[in-house]
């Protein structure tokens, strides 16, 4: 998992922490923790907001990454998009549209906690990793960049061999602060959402989802019962499928933090540890929900990826139930 405190000190690491950045499942947490510490008011750029002109990444330099990750990049190049959380999620998206052969051996490489989830998001985007079903974009990105020759790149003229900044702060002064302010950020925008949903809490988040005194095996089914509750759902909008990943993903946290008494030593283990895994999943959606330039044909797709995350949800807890 890559997180904001995890920036590494020396220069290069920094380009492994980026790649590991912009296909991580928890993408969407650092990148807010990135746009407020940069000074960005939010990330939902308006309709005449045009990413491609975000200066000073240029499109050839864009197109780069896209084709050939990170390092062909310099450390002022680098610093850059350390300080642009917007074109670090431009970037995203269309890592995961266009799938260049980098991009994808990257997403094959990941540890195996992300593997899985980040193959079924590249499936849904493009395909099963065969090149003919992939976009043309990645095949003309790779084809109009040169990782031996980047003269067609704008470079960063700089004399300054510091390491990449936030603010003008250096990152353990910057990290110093993002601890104390992280927890007030996030309920803050909680409470911004709380309103989104007109009815009674649901799924994870209801009253009935953990019941006490009854036997582990009745617990871990009101569990099941209370995820599949999902389906009963109206997501047929991105905002409407956002509102729900986001009471969802609220739902597994308050599984993560439960005492579960019903359950045995070993079974709450086990489920918490499949809880805070479940929940980077659903984080992962979520951000993909809210990207810039979600149309009707992706939000069906990601709609179809969150219905499976919780079938299979439901079936891992159901098989658990099994087995006491």
């Amino acid at each position: 998992m890559v997180q904001l405190l995890d920036i590494p000190d020396d220069d290069g690491e920094i380009t492994d922490w980026l790649e590991d950045l912009l296909v991580s499942r928890n993408f969407g947490e650092t990148i807010s923790q990135l746009a407020f510490l940069s000074g960005l008011d939010g990330l939902q750029k308006t309709d005449g907001d045009n990413l491609a002109d975000t200066a000073p990444v240029t499109e050839a330099l864009k197109q780069t990454i896209v084709a050939h990750g990170i390092s062909p990049l310099n450390t002022d190049q680098r610093s850059v998009l350390l300080n642009n959380p917007v074109v670090l999620i431009e970037l995203n998206q269309r890592i995961f549209e266009t799938g260049s052969d980098y991009w994808m051996q990257r997403i094959a490489s990941a540890d195996a906690g992300e593997d899985q989830f980040l193959k079924q998001v590249a499936a849904v985007n493009f395909g099963d990793g065969d090149p003919s079903q992939r976009s043309s974009v990645a095949t003309e990105a790779a084809e109009a960049t040169d990782t031996t020759d980047l003269t067609n790149v704008t470079r960063l003229e700089s004399d300054s061999a510091t390491r990449p900044t936030l603010g003008g702060l250096t990152r353990r002064q910057l990290l110093t602060v993002a601890a104390s302010i992280l927890a007030v950020l996030c309920g803050a925008y909680l409470f911004q959402n709380a309103g989104s949903q007109n009815d009674q809490p649901w799924g994870w988040q209801s009253a009935s989802a953990l019941p006490a005194g009854v036997s582990s095996d009745r617990y871990l089914q009101s569990i099941v019962d209370s995820a599949e509750q999902w389906f009963d759902r109206d997501s047929g909008s991105s905002r409407q499928l956002a509102a729900n990943l986001q009471s969802l993903s609220a739902g597994c946290q308050r599984l993560i933090d439960a005492p579960h008494q019903p359950l045995s030593a070993d079974q709450r283990t086990w489920l918490i540890e499949k809880c805070r895994l479940w929940k980077d999943d659903i984080d992962r959606l979520l951000i993909n929900v809210q990207a810039p330039g979600v149309d009707a044909d992706k939000t069906t797709l990601l709609k179809n990826a969150a219905d499976d995350l919780v079938s299979r949800i439901a079936l891992a807890i159901k098989n658990r139930a099994e087995e006491i």
